[in-house]
């Protein structure tokens, strides 16, 4: 560790010396824990300060986020981004997975509606197409500003500043929650899209695009653009053969890349023995078709027992 170096900037610059990319990921709605989870507040928080940018629901309750239809709001997050880019990052996540909506049924946006339709979006049902489309106007205007932040930064080091974000499980799904990523798409705003899962309600249980329809959303609103789809692979812990299947449905189903939530840690994918040495391998498309053609052969390591190691026997044991 040298005297003024940043380890973590090392850290990332040897990512980049082996070929490896580094995208710092954002919570967009990690600002405020409702009980009974609220010890996670440390400290006087964003939400805690700001009581004024709360979100509203439709019956005129603040909600436990911080609304994305404030311009205070989004100034503050893009202030955030453009720190973590100016570090020699290769890219900014946007979470749009936890915990959305992050627009719903604020005073700004309620009265520029009615302006616009003269009427009240509480009186209509809450999926009309006309309220859900004006709605999320916010986040597209949210990701107009992350983008023209990135771009900025990019230009002053020299290098761009890669946007993505994890989505919802369909188009539906993203509307409902202010999300409008055929604009996203459309006018450049994002550079990979990811849908987090194809089950509805962020259900990370259940397996993942097991039918390929899922994906032809995804796959189409893409073609032709800059945008590469990345969908989650889900749930986290499969048997090695099971991991394969999917990919090779996803692949099939037209995306060419594959996006895994949490890898390491007590949980994660990485300490899962035989199914990471199977994960690790997705991206080898002809090694997938090649097993497929074999016959889908057994991914299980090949292992013995060990009875003993020197002088020890293995097979003793004591209780307790």
């Amino acid at each position: 560790r040298k005297a003024g170096v940043d380890p973590f900037d090392v850290a990332i610059e040897h990512c980049h010396d082996v070929g490896m990319e580094f995208h710092a990921a954002y919570r967009v709605a990690g600002f405020h824990y409702p009980p009974p989870i609220d010890h996670y507040n440390l400290g006087p928080t964003f939400a805690a300060k700001h009581p004024e940018w709360r979100g509203v629901d439709r019956n005129g309750r603040m909600t436990p986020r911080i609304a994305y239809s404030y311009p205070g709001v989004r100034a503050y997050v893009v202030s955030l981004l453009r720190e973590m880019a100016e570090r020699p990052i290769d890219g900014v996540c946007l979470l749009y997975c936890r915990r959305p909506p992050l627009v719903e049924y604020e005073p700004p946006v309620v009265d520029a509606f009615e302006r616009e339709y003269g009427l009240r979006p509480q009186a209509l049902p809450h999926d009309d197409a006309r309220w859900l489309r004006f709605r999320a106007r916010e986040l597209t205007g949210f990701m107009r500003e992350v983008r023209q932040a990135m771009n900025a930064v990019g230009a002053a080091r020299g290098r761009p500043v890669a946007v993505s974000a994890v989505v919802l499980s369909s188009e539906r799904e993203n509307l409902v929650n202010a999300m409008d990523l055929a604009a996203w798409v459309s006018e450049g705003l994002v550079d990979t899209l990811i849908p987090y899962t194809s089950a509805p309600n962020i259900d990370s249980e259940s397996v993942s695009w097991e039918d390929p329809r899922t994906l032809e959303y995804f796959v189409e609103l893409a073609r032709g653009s800059s945008c590469i789809v990345a969908p989650g692979m889900m749930p986290r812990h499969r048997p090695p053969e099971a991991v394969r299947r999917q990919a090779a449905g996803v692949y099939d189903a037209g995306a060419d890349h594959l996006f895994f939530w949490d890898a390491a840690g007590g949980s994660g994918r990485a300490n899962f023995g035989s199914m990471w040495n199977a994960l690790r391998r997705l991206g080898h498309h002809e090694e997938i078709s090649a097993w497929r053609a074999a016959g889908e052969p057994s991914l299980q390591p090949a292992t013995s027992d060990l009875d003993v190691l020197g002088d020890w026997d293995l097979s003793y044991t004591t209780p307790g």
